[in-house]
């Protein structure tokens, strides 16, 4: 029963016909009740507060309803609103309150609020016996075994400064200063000391580092820049910038050489080559391994979405994808401090990236809706400290109990094309 110094009654709930989730009640609060809660706040703060010329509990009562009356009403309406709130819920399975706005009273003995919702989807957990899952298969080459040395040969290679112009791909040198257009403030990076690129390296400064090909030490130039319409700082979108670039130096990266030493360098004691081809290849096996495991979990959580259609909380959804932004833009914003960034606007950086995090949200809702349907299905239990390590374990547990029930194939694949699958988001 509704207690009644939180409502006389409620209307039923009813569905708003703007979203299949959104619900609509209102709460109808008796007044007098409400008076009475405001006094038992008011002799709950009397029996503690110490006022001027009285001691600690002993000041008068009209006094306490004058400096703190308006305390105590806030507490005891935010108190009668709850308990009328749980009691009209019970048995609709809420998500998350959208609004509680007052209206108009039919009476001066009571106070209505309306309420709006959402509730979480009702769905059914689909056949996991139907469904598929891809597992990659991979077979480590001579090709993956080459082009591993290739990699290593760069990593473990020499510095070397040049005397001629600079080329595609080189190491250049340089300093920098850049005139903005007028009225525009400069950025963080309009200007640079001893700065060191790789040319073509990034493909957003290609038609910088354009202006940089056959300058030798000792040169300099001054050229116009036009940042890219998408490029990730949105003021400087399209914005043309005239820069004054000196070049210092101009250097290569030489390769190691592929012998005795570069096999005893890389834990090959006798410095047999063929030897290190034998260690490369059972370390990208292992890789591979590792990697094909973390595809096959995200085939599984891809899978249970593909298998399931329900609409989310989209209030929900909003609330999720704020905290994703908000903790990258924290993320950001100290790692611009770290590196001296002064004037770098984390908001700005992030403005066009809030789609992004949108999505992320509305997939970690359904994913979490689905494992709390598995849930109810098994005996999954986790023991751990650390609520994000449980966390993990417990969503590993529901990942195996799929591929216990889902159809697997086998799907031959390539070690590069592993690669190129696990730089994508590998969970939700």
């Amino acid at each position: 029963m509704m207690d009644s110094s939180a409502a006389e009654n409620n209307t039923a709930v009813e569905d708003s016909g703007e979203n299949p989730l959104v619900r609509r009640l209102t709460l109808t609060l008796n007044v007098q009740e409400i008076d009475k809660a405001v006094d038992v706040h008011l002799r709950r703060i009397a029996s503690t507060v110490k006022m001027p010329g009285f001691r600690r509990g002993k000041a008068p009562l009209h006094l306490i309803r004058r400096d703190y009356g308006s305390e105590a009403r806030e507490e005891a309406l935010t108190e009668s609103l709850g308990k009328a709130w749980q009691e009209a819920i019970s048995g609709h399975d809420a998500a998350v309150v959208w609004s509680m706005r007052e209206v108009e009273s039919p009476g001066p003995e009571q106070r209505q609020f309306v309420v709006t919702f959402e509730v979480f989807p009702e769905f059914e957990l689909a056949d996991i016996a139907q469904i598929s899952v891809a597992r990659p298969v991979v077979e480590i080459s001579a090709e993956d075994v080459d082009k591993r040395i290739q990699d290593m040969q760069m990593d473990q290679g020499d510095y070397h400064v040049v005397d001629r112009g600079a080329e595609w791909g080189d190491f250049v040198t340089v300093s920098y200063c850049s005139k903005m257009p007028d009225g525009f403030p400069p950025p963080d990076n309009a200007s640079g000391t001893d700065r060191e690129i790789i040319l073509g390296e990034r493909d957003a400064w290609r038609a910088f580092d354009a202006e940089i090909i056959g300058m030798e030490s000792g040169d300099s130039k001054t050229f116009d820049f036009t940042y890219q319409e998408d490029c990730p700082f949105e003021a400087m979108a399209g914005k043309t910038v005239q820069f004054q670039l000196a070049v210092s130096e101009v250097g290569i990266w030489k390769k190691a050489e592929v012998n005795e030493e570069f096999a005893k360098m890389n834990g090959v004691a006798d410095g047999d080559l063929n030897e290190l081809r034998v260690v490369i290849e059972e370390d990208l096996k292992g890789k591979a391994q590792e990697l094909a495991e973390k595809q096959l979990y995200k085939q599984v959580l891809d899978s249970l979405l593909a298998a399931h259609h329900f609409p989310v909380p989209e209030k929900l959804v909003e609330n999720k994808a704020r905290q994703h932004l908000e903790y990258a833009r924290e993320n950001m914003a100290r790692i611009a401090r770290r590196l001296g960034w002064k004037k770098y606007d984390p908001y700005m950086d992030f403005k066009r990236s809030s789609d992004m995090f949108t999505e992320k949200a509305r997939r970690n809702i359904r994913l979490n809706l689905i494992f709390d349907k598995i849930n109810e299905l098994g005996d999954f239990r986790v023991s751990a400290e650390n609520s994000s390590v449980a966390a993990e374990m417990l969503e590993q547990q529901f990942v195996d109990w799929v591929l216990a029930k889902a159809k697997i194939v086998d799907k031959p694949c390539s070690y590069d094309d592993l690669l190129e699958q696990a730089s994508g988001p590998l969970g939700p």
